[in-house]
């Protein structure tokens, strides 16, 4: 419930002024300029309770918060703020429910976003592919099927297309009230899907790059070093191969990589859905990323991630036991295989406590792929078994393998 007493209260932080004073007032202030004045918070107590107040009403709604830009929430807020002081009146129940009519009054619009793919390749250039609720085309293809469409597209020298370098196009559709927010919901989207390919590509060697939004370390850059007494190069290491999008791989069902596709696709996720979605981005991100112990640290969050029971839980030693007993129980088919899991997780939490403890710990090439190959083979497994697939929360999970 929203306190109308603590929103009326940052009235009193606002000044306005004339707009001939807009020069005196030093940063960090807020201001919002309209017509002819404007009115400025300057004071710490004044910003820190606007801040706040904007995010309780931002997010007080669900339905504004998911399809609105915040900034233009903010936009609007303001322009209240102005008009309730100049007028020496007060926020009202009736006065909050017509800001956010205001913006319930904005139809609902399906917005389809596309970008540039790098570091993909596909066999059939001649039809649009999709993985889940992502489609890619072939640029010429795109263009050709957007002409077809829509005649604004058959301006010459490509108007729509100058300075895109790459050769596909990945697309996806979001429904939102402004063009800002839609733009943002799929970015969002984008970044999930460089990140579930690289979970999908289990590229330990790093031999694969894909972008969309992200600004991802390319780690294989060459350069040239010029000393005052030595020269040196650094060339690739690696020849980095394009990603066969199309491939059966990448929707697999052995390995639950058609499930995989279809938590995107959701709306709304069980506990156990978002444990795994969370799992999976930080997979995605140590896949992608350079530093060893970074990669190192993100596969052990990902595992935590998806076998931690109790949501508020730290990472204690109880907490750590039973992580090692879970991923035994989820990967091994024996007494011995468990076992030895259950081992490997336990050496991986030593390396762990060691670096969260500031101790000087260098991860060796054998640790990182263990950590790599256990947390990934989990999500493998509760995205294909068939009575994993059935569980719906952490506790249900817990339960199961008990």
């Amino acid at each position: 419930m929203l306190d109308l007493k603590k929103i009326n209260e940052l009235l009193d932080f606002i000044e306005i002024k004339d707009l001939s004073e807009l020069k005196q007032f030093p940063q960090p202030s807020k201001i919002y300029i309209s017509n002819n004045c404007f009115f400025i918070i300057s004071s710490s107590d004044g910003l820190s309770n606007y801040n706040n107040i904007i995010s309780e009403l931002y997010f007080n709604k669900k339905e504004i918060s998911e399809t609105i830009d915040k900034e233009d929430f903010i936009k609007e807020f303001d322009k209240t703020l102005l008009n309730l002081k100049t007028n020496n009146t007060k926020f009202s129940q009736k006065k909050i429910d017509n800001f956010y009519k205001y913006f319930f009054n904005i139809p609902l619009e399906e917005f389809t976003i596309a970008k540039e793919i790098y570091g993909i390749i596909l066999n059939n250039l001649e039809a649009p592919y999709e993985l889940g609720p992502f489609t890619i085309y072939f640029l010429e293809l795109y263009k050709k099927l957007l002409s077809q469409e829509n005649k604004i597209f058959e301006l010459e020298d490509d108007i729509f297309f100058r300075g895109w370098q790459g050769s596909f196009v990945v697309t996806v559709q979001v429904k939102a009230r402004s063009i800002n927010k839609a733009k943002e919901l799929a970015f969002e989207l984008f970044y999930k899907f460089e990140l579930f390919i690289y979970f999908t590509l289990n590229d330990y060697n790093q031999k694969h790059f894909i972008s969309i939004v992200s600004k991802l370390p390319y780690p294989y850059d060459n350069c040239l070093i010029l000393g005052s007494k030595n020269k040196s190069g650094n060339f690739s290491r690696v020849i980095l191969e394009a990603i066969p999008l199309d491939d059966p791989y990448f929707k697999d069902s052995s390995i639950g990589n058609n499930n995989l596709w279809k938590l995107l696709e959701n709306k709304s996720y069980n506990s156990l859905e978002k444990r795994i979605i969370s799992s999976i981005e930080w997979i995605g991100k140590a896949n992608s990323e350079i530093n060893i112990i970074n990669r190192f640290l993100f596969y052990i969050i990902a595992l935590e991630s998806v076998l931690t029971i109790q949501e508020q839980s730290l990472v204690n030693p109880s907490v750590a036991s039973t992580i090692c007993e879970g991923a035994a129980f989820i990967l091994g088919s024996s007494l011995e295989d468990r076992i030895q899991i259950e081992n490997l997780v336990k050496n991986l939490y030593k390396t762990r406590s060691a670096l969260a403890h500031g101790k000087d710990k260098d991860i060796n090439s054998e640790e990182l792929l263990i950590a790599a190959a256990i947390s990934e083979n989990i999500i493998h497994r509760l995205l294909s078994d068939q009575k994993l697939l059935q569980l719906k929360s952490p506790s249900e999970l817990s339960n199961y393998l008990k």
